[in-house]
């Protein structure tokens, strides 16, 4: 059984691609992190990451799949599709 303080870390949703848009809101290729909450994810508290999160999945829907014949884009959103189904999302 897990001590009852014990500390849930939930996996950054980075994808390894690091390069932000020109656009504003500034955000990352890969995973769709604003500046902000790429500085803010390493000494977030839990409810904070989670809030991160929820923005970052709403992002995600609002973008929609990306194109059948952009196998990169596809590739990108099944692994994010899936870090937020483990998430619980």
């Amino acid at each position: 059984m897990a001590p009852t303080n014990a500390v849930i870390r939930l996996i950054s949703p980075c994808l390894g691609i690091c390069e932000m848009t020109d656009n504003e809101p500034k955000h990352c290729k890969g995973c769709r992190r604003t500046t902000q909450e790429i500085g803010a994810w390493r000494f977030a508290s839990m409810d904070e990451r989670i809030d991160i999160l929820i923005r970052l999945y709403e992002r995600w829907q609002a973008a929609g799949a990306p194109p059948k014949d952009d196998t990169k884009a596809q590739l990108l959103h099944a692994e994010m599709m899936e870090r937020f189904r483990l998430a619980g999302f």
